[in-house]
């Protein structure tokens, strides 16, 4: 074991979510050379879940505690071998970065929860164990039992997040959010619980069972469907998908055909997190453009060139006026 070339920064990249999709392929490749990579990849993750438990949040450490960590590992092998020098090793998982990641202990699971959440306003991409690929928005939040223990694979969402759930017919993926409760085999699909206690779901792929938390109301979502669950009043309503900016928060894309202005300015509202209004005259006009990953300044300057409009800045609010 001391010659083993394990890929730690690699590891700790994949176990917060921070792992890109040309990392995971690498860090799969390693682990199926030999059973011994596959043996020091489970160690690292039971490290990596158990130094957390006592933990609420941690802090990147500075480079010299860095190489001290890894002088403390160096030392620890040679002394005592292989097992102490997994415990030591867990601590430069720790201390590879600054990831948002907590873990805590969760009795009724049998095992610890890893929560992630999006870092502030950015878009954070996810591999869960399972394969499944989760695409969180801004300051959303997910947790599951570490390794999917259980019967089923357990996620509970906080905010709004997107799904490629990897199929799996004899363990279901359930999502908790909010009080409703999304079961799907093996699908894709976007689901948000909002403020207002609503939650809505838009399916892009497959059939996902879409329920309030007690199954008191269920309903069948299939592709190219949404449905939204009133909490207040325990309902589902169900109908096709026809917005085509329902994900812009993933695909960084604004399409508008024959758009009211008003409602032009609603989705520059939600994207773009800031306020935009529509002087009353203006507000029932319609325009066809496209926003492809445009700065909120690119965005603003494209409008007053199509519409021949205005839109004065006051504070976080864009008017739109003649």
């Amino acid at each position: 074991m001391n010659n083993m070339n394990i890929p730690y920064e690699l590891i700790g990249q994949y176990l917060s979510g921070e792992a890109s999709e040309e990392q995971v392929t690498e860090l799969m490749a390693w682990r199926k050379e030999n059973n011994a990579n596959e043996e020091a990849f489970m160690q690292v993750m039971t490290a990596w879940g158990h130094s957390f438990n006592e933990l609420s949040q941690y802090e990147a450490v500075s480079e010299k505690a860095y190489e001290e960590t890894w002088q403390q590992i160096a030392k620890q092998e040679d002394k005592k071998g292989f097992n102490v020098w997994w415990a030591v090793a867990a601590s430069i998982v720790i201390l590879l970065g600054v990831w948002s990641i907590y873990n805590f202990s969760d009795s009724n699971a049998g095992g610890p929860r890893l929560v992630m959440e999006s870092a502030g306003d950015s878009i954070k991409q996810i591999s869960l164990p399972d394969g499944s690929q989760v695409w969180l928005n801004a300051f959303s939040e997910i947790a599951y039992v570490e390794g999917f223990a259980g019967e089923n694979r357990q996620v509970t969402l906080k905010g709004e997040a997107y799904f490629e759930v990897a199929r799996d017919e004899d363990k279901p993926f359930v999502i908790t959010a909010g009080q409703s409760k999304t079961t799907v085999l093996g699908t894709a699909f976007n689901l948000r619980a909002a403020e207002d206690e609503r939650v809505y779901l838009t399916v892009t792929e497959g059939k996902v069972s879409f329920s309030d938390a007690d199954a008191a109301v269920i309903a069948y979502v299939a592709v190219g469907e949404e449905a939204v669950l009133s909490t207040g009043n325990q309902t589902i309503d169900k109908k096709v998908s026809d917005d085509p900016n329902a994900m812009a928060w993933k695909t960084g894309k604004l399409v508008f055909t024959g758009k009211s202005l008003s409602a032009i300015a609603e989705d520059l509202s939600d994207y773009y997190g800031v306020e935009y209004t529509v002087e009353q005259s203006l507000q029932d006009k319609s325009y066809a453009f496209t926003l492809d990953r445009y700065s909120l300044e690119e965005a603003n300057t494209l409008i007053e060139n199509i519409t021949g409009l205005k839109i004065v800045e006051k504070g976080k609010t864009y008017h739109i006026t003649r």
